[in-house]
């Protein structure tokens, strides 16, 4: 049972990953600014992110959320 959980959760958390690179590269062709600005290694903070970013990001978080929550359940089934 306790295996279950574990990879249940290392499962939701690498479509969590997977998810997270989408919205990294939907992210990156949002943000505004010529190609090089996009680069600058002090550009990190450009604004806060439109309502479409902000949704995406919330899922994301939610899966995560998830995902640890369910590898957790497991880690302590197994120590029990």
């Amino acid at each position: 049972m306790a295996n279950t959980f574990i990879y249940i959760g290392l499962g939701i958390m690498l479509i969590g990953a997977v998810y997270e690179f989408f919205v990294a590269v939907k992210g990156y062709h949002s943000s505004k600014g010529q190609w090089w600005q996009r680069f600058q290694l002090n550009a990190f903070y450009q604004g806060p992110p439109d309502p479409k970013m902000r949704r995406l990001i919330k899922i994301w978080m939610l899966i995560m959320i998830t995902g640890f929550a369910f590898t957790g359940i497991g880690i302590s089934i197994g120590l029990g």
